[in-house]
């Protein structure tokens, strides 16, 4: 009768039995951060790769692109001993840019990378320079050596060969400019104009990601169809009309020389086109492009992202429920058994990822 466990040492015992084995619990959770972190690790070795694969493509295919012009650049002397000669830059009065943009998809492994052709349009005039404005006397114009410019940031997608028609004369755009106001762009030599001059060319371009302009007339309009349901609009400029749908979207931006930081004629080279910031500046004085950036829908791997980041939240509702299973049906289960059910949960989320990668998500 002595050897009979008393209610209370029975209590007891299975008060300590269920703390020791909730602190194994905790104990495993805490187990658990190291394989999760793992797996959040490996979605994000995956997603790096994907970007890679499309920094790669784009290098091939084209980049992001901003056009800035036509900007007309007429080299004048300045009767400075140490800088004999400078540079005069006159804008457009009027400039209409039409643009379409069709996306196609290349693959490169189990990455599929959209990329984009376009076909824009630039037309507009100029008036003749006054260079009483900028205090240049006509005799100073270097006249056989002006130049109209356009800005292109990535050279390598131009698609095909452009001509400007310049009046009613056309050129032919080569690469390189002879002003640092751009790093990269094409030019064409043309007479200076005595009055009003049209122009207009149509330049074909390859690109990713972005698309973006300078608003570089006195009055600019652009407008741009592409099949791209899901774009940003981005820059210091939204369009003041724009119809998104499944099949892509349209969009009009109205700009005028009041609305930007910089005139419309200058002499010197007081500007310069900043690519990487998408600007044009002076100084302290910033003017950002404005345009399109192709927004990339939520991929798998931001999708698989999100969901290990509850993979913890998941382990331990299931640890609970394992253990109030164990407690009220009064099982007893081990802690290697805890340790399986997690195991298995981890790679859940590894097998996840897996997956996704071949088969759409949702599935």
């Amino acid at each position: 009768m002595d050897n009979i466990p008393k209610p209370e040492s029975v209590r007891r015992f299975i008060g300590k039995s269920v703390t020791a084995k909730i602190i194994a619990i905790a104990v495993l959770l805490l187990i658990f951060l190291v394989p999760t972190f793992m797996v959040n690790g490996l979605v994000r070795e995956r997603s790096f790769r994907k970007q890679d694969t499309m920094r790669e493509v784009a290098s091939r295919w084209g980049k992001s692109q901003s056009l800035v012009g036509p900007i007309l650049v007429i080299p004048y002397w300045t009767n400075i001993a140490n800088q004999p000669r400078d540079y005069a830059f006159f804008l457009p009065k009027e400039l209409t840019v039409k643009t379409t943009a069709d996306v196609e998809t290349r693959a490169r492994g189990i990455y599929k990378v959209p990329v984009y052709e376009t076909q824009t349009e630039i037309s507009g005039f100029f008036d003749a320079p006054n260079l009483g404005a900028l205090r240049i006397a006509p005799s100073q114009l270097m006249r056989d050596q002006a130049t109209v410019i356009f800005g292109v940031p990535d050279l390598r997608g131009v698609k095909k060969e452009a001509i400007l028609q310049w009046g009613i004369v056309p050129h032919t755009l080569a690469p390189g400019v002879i002003s640092g106001i751009v790093k990269s762009g094409l030019s064409a030599g043309v007479p200076v104009p005595e009055g009003r001059v049209p122009f207009s060319l149509t330049l074909d371009l390859r690109c990713t990601e972005e698309f973006a302009f300078v608003p570089v007339g006195k009055t600019t309009n652009i407008t741009m169809h592409a099949d791209w349901p899901s774009p940003s609009f981005t820059g210091s400029f939204l369009p003041v009309s724009h119809t998104i749908t499944d099949q892509g979207f349209d969009a009009e931006w109205q700009v005028l020389d009041l609305n930007r930081d910089f005139p419309e004629q200058w002499a010197g080279e007081k500007y310069t086109v900043d690519y990487h910031n998408g600007s044009l500046f002076s100084g302290d004085r910033n003017m950002n492009t404005f345009g399109v950036q192709f927004l990339q829908p939520v991929d798998v791997y931001d999708k698989t992202g999100r969901a290990t980041k509850y993979a913890m939240a998941v382990i331990a509702l299931v640890f609970a429920a394992v253990f109030f299973t164990e407690a009220t049906g009064r099982r007893r289960v081990h802690a290697v058994q805890y340790l399986l059910i997690g195991l298995a949960l981890v790679i859940f989320y590894t097998l996840l990822l897996s997956l996704a990668e071949y088969i759409p998500f949702d599935f």
